[in-house]
């Protein structure tokens, strides 16, 4: 039922294998398709972190008017001071924050952040000043770098790592698989962190990222923590390399949020 010999006397492959390969293929883009355009074909923010700094009975106004417009949408942290507020939006532990002053009220964001947090909570707030009858002055506290005016380059410099990194640790498993146990560790560790080095100064040089140290340690880690798992099945048994691609890609790049930012807007993630 497999194979068969043609007239010339050489095998020819069967059907079989072929239907095979085109059903896992036709699957992965299945699987893969269904969960982007289920986290992301109707974005809605949950549990954005946003702060403010008011007076209390303001806060409760804002919150309940965050809430109405977009149930669980926002999570509204006040803080004292809008100096700590701003302090806390360049640490990104929030996403944005409103200050309510005297001259009137003011959105302060973070655009380096991705755009859609920025878009999400400028077209809350813009609401929310607009029912209480004011205009909305709104400040780019952490723009994005001039080298990269969009804040698109992290995610792609994470992007381009993923894959190597997968390639990095499936390839050492099959090519030390029968090698001592420590060549096999030895391997996708080595190999992550000749990854993020290469991978951070071609960042640095063409989008400025700087910091080129810490940016070679954080994208070695990166793909260190892509490469070992894989390169662990691949070793078990090297068709469970499948799990990590499913896991790391698959999975792995619409719960990231691409490069908008939209982590916080699946409904993986909602209440």
């Amino acid at each position: 039922m497999g194979d068969h010999a043609g007239d010339d006397g050489r095998t020819r492959p069967g059907l079989r294998p072929h239907t095979g390969f085109i059903v896992a293929m036709s699957l992965f883009a299945a699987v893969f398709v269904a969960l982007v355009l289920s986290e992301f074909h109707a974005p809605s923010p949950h549990g954005l972190p946003v702060g403010i700094v008011a007076p209390a009975s303001v806060t409760r106004q804002v919150g309940q008017a965050l809430g109405n417009a977009v149930p669980n949408g926002f999570d509204l942290q006040s803080y004292g001071s809008a100096a700590a507020a701003r302090t806390a939006i360049a640490h990104g532990q929030v996403d944005g924050a409103f200050i309510v002053s005297p001259a009137g009220p003011q959105l302060w964001l973070a655009q380096a952040a991705g755009t859609a947090p920025t878009q999400a909570v400028t077209t809350a707030f813009t609401a929310v000043a607009a029912h209480s009858g004011q205009s909305l002055a709104v400040t780019d506290v952490v723009p994005p770098l001039k080298t990269d005016s969009l804040a698109l380059s992290p995610f792609f410099v994470i992007l381009g790592v993923l894959i190597p990194s997968v390639v990095a640790g499936s390839s050492s498993a099959l090519i030390f698989r029968r090698s001592r146990t420590a060549w096999s560790v030895a391997a996708p560790v080595v190999a992550a962190l000749a990854i993020g080095a290469v991978a951070a100064g071609i960042a640095d040089g063409i989008s400025g990222l700087g910091h080129y140290p810490a940016l070679a340690g954080i994208v070695a880690l990166f793909s260190m923590a892509v490469a070992v798992p894989t390169a662990a099945l691949g070793r078990i048994w090297p068709p469970l390399v499948a799990v990590a691609v499913l896991l790391f890609v698959v999975v792995g790049i619409p719960a990231s949020g691409g490069p908008s930012g939209l982590a916080p807007f699946g409904p993986a993630v909602s209440s």
